[in-house]
């Protein structure tokens, strides 16, 4: 084949692109550094596409590029068969330094939140079940991150512990909401349940089968001095809890004073049972 045509070589760098979008391995060194660390066969999918969108683009890049260097420049084909090597190195290279430059940013950004974040207020208040009944601590906390939009889904929320033994089971977040008040500052509310609580509690949307509205009691250990069984649950006193934030850092009980066992018991309002 002669290449003194400008049709024969766009029609050859096109083969091409496209044979190696389609017929290249997805999980390959180069793909894992720009698109993801393991794969799916849903993952290998976008990939397969993506390099299918690129090998077009390159395609049309090439395309004008020799519209415009030989029809207008009237130029020798070197500089296009040149373009058709260099074009897809360009184009891969392009979406991965703004990714470079985008987690470089994250980084900047997150160091300065964890610098300058700071809490505003704190306050707690008892959670209440669909049904209107008790069931857990609601905590609602106003912070200022400096530009923290961007990244404020990725910081953690506020977690609960208790105070003090027996009870050790802890708190599962079962929602958070996030509300921006300007740039910077935010109020954030997180509904906390202890761990005991049934699948349809914790769970609204789980399926609604008899098993789901089992309490999720933890055997006790052997020889343990804390555990959270029935028994130490119904047990226990109104307590404090102690909140825990990380960014900014935070830790202080809560105002309030909750019972365990009437958390136990507005689950039951809402049809919770024993199931051994």
């Amino acid at each position: 084949m002669k290449f003194d045509n400008p049709r024969r070589i766009l029609a050859l760098f096109a083969a091409l692109y496209f044979g190696i979008a389609l017929f290249i391995p997805v999980y390959t060194p180069f793909l894992e550094d720009l698109y993801f660390s393991s794969f799916t066969w849903e993952q290998a999918i976008v990939v397969r596409a993506v390099l299918t969108g690129m090998a077009g683009l390159s395609s049309l890049a090439l395309w004008m590029f020799c519209r415009f260097w030989v029809g207008r420049r009237s130029r020798g084909l070197a500089g296009v068969v040149l373009a058709g090597f260099l074009l897809p190195a360009v184009i891969v290279e392009v979406p991965r330094e703004l990714s470079r430059s985008q987690r470089q940013r994250a980084r900047v950004l997150w160091a300065r939140i964890k610098t300058e974040s700071r809490l505003i207020s704190m306050e707690d208040e008892e959670l209440l079940s669909v049904g209107g009944h008790p069931v857990g601590v609601r905590l609602r906390y106003q912070v200022h991150y400096p530009e923290g939009g961007e990244i404020l889904a990725h910081i953690p929320p506020a977690t609960l512990l208790t105070e003090s033994s027996p009870y050790s089971g802890g708190f599962g977040a079962l929602k958070k909401e996030s509300r921006a008040l300007n740039a910077t500052d935010y109020v954030i509310t997180v509904d906390l349940l202890p761990n005991f609580m049934p699948r349809v509690v914790v769970f609204p949307g789980y399926s609604r089968d008899s098993t789901s509205f089992c309490f999720n009691w933890m055997p006790r250990a052997p020889g343990s001095q804390v555990d959270s069984s029935r028994a130490v649950v119904l047990d226990t006193p109104p307590q404090t809890f102690r909140i825990n934030l990380g960014t900014p850092r935070y830790s202080a009980p809560t105002r309030g004073t909750y019972h365990l066992r009437q958390f136990y018991e507005g689950a039951q309002q809402d049809g919770a049972k024993e199931c051994s």
